[in-house]
């Protein structure tokens, strides 16, 4: 079964989106040897004719259609849709992702859906602790991962303690400008209480990512400036 499956995936891949692989054996008793054929009967060279994105309420199409590894007017690719699947699915922004496939306006052209559900993306954490060394402790944290469902990330963080304070925002851009550049950009400011003054930081960062390969290593260059004082 499994060789019939490389089998069948094999001219999937190379375009024949409809393609029927069917075993025949032929038993010599007497041998006791099976002779087996694989028959393999094809259609058209196939090619995508569109692409449909259905159930995103809140998230872009574009958001979606960016991770996808085919695209309208390419030959078909069964592993090029699953890697597509995979990496919608990966985003994190949906409950599921699945792919359907539907009869094109010609024998050679095929509709593709991927439909999703989407997942609240949004988190609100608050704590509250006491420290022997630092007193009360709150910290409090927002996160939005897919920012008015354009797909950026934004996260907020504050944290209060009787020695130090810290405030921190942080904004992703995975696709900056559209293009396969990652974007960040962080500012921050902290305070410090010593016994006699307060140290202070100040700063931020700029970091710029680039995708290898297949997307799944990105290159990263930051940054950095930080500003510290005494008060």
């Amino acid at each position: 079964a499994q060789g019939l499956q490389s089998v069948t995936r094999h001219y999937r891949d190379a375009g024949y989106a409809h393609v029927d692989v069917q075993p025949e054996t032929d038993l010599d008793v007497d041998a006791r040897t099976v002779d087996l054929a694989i028959a393999i009967e094809r259609g058209p060279l196939t090619r995508i004719e569109r692409i449909q994105i259905r159930g995103n309420t809140k998230t872009r199409d574009s958001v979606i259609r960016r991770e996808m590894r085919i695209y309208e007017g390419d030959r078909y690719s069964q592993s090029m849709l699953e890697a597509s699947r995979a990496a919608v699915n990966a985003l994190g922004y949906f409950e599921r992702a699945e792919l359907s496939e539907s009869e094109g306006s010609a024998p050679d052209l095929i509709v593709v859906t991927m439909e999703v559900a989407e997942r609240p993306t949004g988190t609100f954490q608050v704590g509250a602790g006491f420290s022997s060394i630092e007193s009360f402790i709150l910290t409090a944290q927002i996160q939005q991962q897919n920012l008015f469902g354009n797909g950026q990330s934004l996260s907020l963080q504050l944290q209060l303690s009787g020695l130090r304070q810290l405030i921190q925002l942080q904004l992703i851009e995975p696709y900056f400008f559209n293009s396969d550049w990652t974007f960040a950009f962080e500012i921050f400011r902290t305070v410090r209480q010593f016994s006699s003054f307060n140290r202070e930081s100040t700063g931020g960062s700029l970091s710029f990512g680039h995708w290898l390969g297949d997307r799944r290593f990105t290159l990263f260059t930051q940054y950095r400036l930080v500003i510290r004082g005494k008060a």
